[in-house]
């Protein structure tokens, strides 16, 4: 058994019911996880780690969670809700996609039935399917409690609904069903941990409306015609702390059935050597690489460090790439309308920086380590020089790059360059990205969405007085500040780095050192924008620029900017 020490990569794959988010370790014969909902690949880090050492392991989000698009149903399906044999089809498709020809699988609670559908479909691709917690139905479907317990996840944007459904989920694991506390519903069980309360609050908050896609699927399906029908190897298992467990003794005699041990350690042995018996001797092979005219979507890039999150619209052509680094803390994801505009007319690659989003964090942050790793990016992508834009706490990194990276960059937008001195410096490295502490009641996600919101309105956001309101219309979209949200909250440890190292050091002696075209956005009514005319004053080829409200309108400034610039220079 692996030691979990393996390093576990991301990836993407598109197939044509939708865009699948996976994590992958290990080399060997091919390995399959699916996880319950409303959870994530996230669920199986343990049993990343632990197979890594025998197989090729795959850890899929299903469609609508974690990383993975909603599920796009096939022509003649659409208009209706999506049933367990959509996402056996999904399951189907993405294992193509990926070259996985015949697996071992393993699956619980909800992909049970999602797992068996597909091992009826496709038998000759089935090794062996681990089914662990496969829950039967004693009766027909009851709506109108499936409509109780799958109640509709609906936001607001004043943020009350993180204390909602965080209690939301406290209940679902004291009760069965959460919204009947009873003594006669109160599970027998430890209550999770403030860590793993957090881990699944990710997952459920991130796959937000359609937490309930698969959840509501599986609520519907009796798996008892499929349990009669497969021919190819199954093996149905509980824990013994499982609340279905006692679904065993609901199989047919011929079934083969494994009583697990509560003990996880004896768990995992278990599950494993279940898959190595159906795994094969054959290692797994990946597909082709794709070509370079790719679809806009969403891709890792692996760097010395680990791996970089990528955005990207748009198509190669004869002008030069944008590269848009985002406003820290948060992620690449928010800023869709913008990096669809410019998508319009280039190249746009938006990455998550590192310690956002899902790119991974540098072993020691610095603003030489930021602007070496995206140097690193563009290598990897083999694109340079790319037109840059930055905003905010992202700007002294631009700098930087444009400093000792100057080959990289072509022109710049700098929309609110971060200049302050010292003392502002200082008060901002202490309280713009302060410690997060996770909480039992769930007052941290509060915070951070407090945070996320008051930085639209003033500047710093924890600053209240007069001077620091933002003279804009602020974006308080509930999407939007649901995106950041989930991207601070993908790494609440070093959610602050990228901020940390922007207020590390003046950057004002680098603007002499910047040749480039700049354009900086200025508004006279933005405290966040005070630097832009100054540092306009200091560059070589700096100029100013008034900043449209809309992304839309930013996105032709810039477009255009960079065609001027461009021209005069070729």
């Amino acid at each position: 058994m692996g030691d979990g020490r393996a390093r576990i990569a991301k990836g993407y794959v598109q197939t044509a019911m939708g865009m699948v988010h996976y994590r992958r370790v290990g080399e060997g014969p091919p390995v399959v996880l699916l996880h319950d909902s409303p959870r994530s690949s996230l669920l199986h880090l343990p049993l990343l780690g632990a197979l890594s050492d025998r197989f090729t392991v795959f850890a899929l989000d299903t469609p609508g969670y974690g990383g993975s698009d909603p599920l796009t149903l096939m022509p003649g399906m659409a208009g209706r809700d999506p049933v367990i044999a959509d996402f056996a089809l999904a399951l189907e498709r993405t294992l193509a996609a990926l070259g996985i020809g015949r697996a071992a699988f393993y699956a619980c609670h909800t992909s049970s039935k999602i797992l068996l559908d597909f091992t009826v479909r496709w038998p000759a691709r089935v090794g062996v399917a681990v089914l662990d917690g496969l829950s039967i139905p004693t009766g027909d479907p009851d709506e109108g409690f499936i409509g109780r317990y799958m109640r509709p996840f609906e936001m607001d944007a004043d943020g009350a609904w993180l204390a909602r459904e965080w209690t939301r989920v406290k209940d679902t694991m004291r009760w069965f069903p959460w919204f009947a506390a009873d003594p006669s519903t109160r599970m027998p069980i430890d209550m999770p941990s403030t860590g793993e309360m957090q881990a699944y609050c990710l997952d459920y908050f991130r796959a937000g409306p359609h937490y309930a896609d698969a959840y509501r699927a599986a609520m519907r399906h009796n798996p008892m015609d499929n349990v009669a029908r497969v021919t190819a190897p199954v093996v149905y298992a509980a824990r013994a702390d499982d609340v279905l467990f006692p679904c065993l003794d609901l199989l047919p005699p011929h079934c083969r059935i494994e009583r697990l041990p509560a003990d996880r350690t004896a768990w995992l042995v278990a599950i494993g050597d279940h898959l190595a018996a159906g795994a094969g001797a054959q290692a797994y092979q990946p597909p082709p690489a794709a070509g370079a005219a790719d679809p806009p979507g969403r891709l890792y890039v692996d760097l010395p460090h680990g791996q970089v999150r990528l955005y990207r619209f748009g198509l190669p052509g004869d002008a030069r790439p944008v590269l848009v680094l985002h406003d820290p803390p948060g992620g690449a994801a928010a800023d869709t309308p913008l990096l669809r505009a410019l998508g319009k007319r280039r190249l746009v690659l938006a990455p998550d920086l590192p310690g956002c989003g899902q790119s991974d964090a540098l072993p020691v942050a610095s603003l030489a380590a930021y602007a070496e790793t995206l140097a690193e990016l563009l290598r990897a992508l083999a694109i340079g020089p790319v037109d840059l834009v930055a905003e905010g706490m992202a700007t002294p990194i631009a700098l930087t790059v444009m400093a000792t990276h100057p080959d990289c960059v072509g022109a710049a937008v700098l929309d609110g360059v971060m200049l302050p001195g010292d003392t502002l410096r200082a008060d901002m490295a202490r309280r713009y990205c302060p410690p997060l502490v996770l909480s039992a009641s769930g007052a941290h996600w509060q915070e951070v969405w407090h945070l996320l919101r008051d930085r639209e309105a003033q500047f710093p956001w924890y600053d209240g007085a007069a001077s620091a309101i933002r003279g804009r219309t602020p974006d308080m979209s509930v999407d939007r500040l649901r995106s950041l949200l989930m991207d601070v909250m993908a790494q609440p440890a070093r959610y602050g780095d990228a901020v940390h190292v922007a207020v590390s050091r003046d950057v004002r002696p680098l603007l002499t050192q910047v040749g480039h075209p700049v354009l900086l956005c200025a508004d006279p009514g933005d405290p966040r924008q005070g630097w832009s005319i100054g540092a306009a004053a200091v560059l070589p080829r700096g100029t100013v620029g008034p900043r449209p409200a809309s992304p839309e309108g930013r996105a032709g400034l810039y477009l255009d900017y960079f065609e001027r610039v461009n021209d005069a220079t070729s």
